[in-house]
């Protein structure tokens, strides 16, 4: 665990967990305890994100055109790995909405479509104190 960083309190999350913005600043630049992920695709539409390049276990973070926040996760939950071939075949699931193995490609959709921004983030590891 890592006090006031990354689990769960007795009232929620922490920001790090629960802010779609500080999720990425905080595993794509930590080199402490806590998760650790690589992140590409930052700032650029969704057809530069190739399906083949999506796993399952990636996080997906979306916006809508091309300024403004990252405002949504959803987690790769079903992928064909390197042989993927188009973003319907890739399955992620989100809290915010509940859904559970919506395609890539209707996130896309309902998102702008070519205005729609996704960046992913694939984890490495982690490393936790007592």
């Amino acid at each position: 665990m890592v006090n006031n960083i990354w689990q769960a309190g007795t009232g929620g999350g922490v920001p790090n967990w629960e802010s779609v913005m500080n999720l990425w600043n905080y595993a794509t630049t930590n080199t402490g305890n806590g998760p650790k992920a690589t992140g590409t695709n930052n700032d650029q539409p969704y057809y530069n994100l190739s399906p083949s390049s999506i796993y399952y276990g990636d996080v997906i973070q979306k916006r809508a055109g091309s300024t403004g926040d990252y405002t949504h996760s959803v987690f790769v939950t079903y992928s064909l790995d390197s042989s993927t071939q188009y973003y319907y075949e890739v399955l992620v699931s989100q809290h915010s909405g509940d859904l559970y193995n919506r395609n890539l490609w209707e996130l896309i959709t309902s998102s702008g479509g070519n205005s729609c921004y996704l960046r992913k983030m694939s984890f490495n590891s982690a490393t936790f104190s007592s």
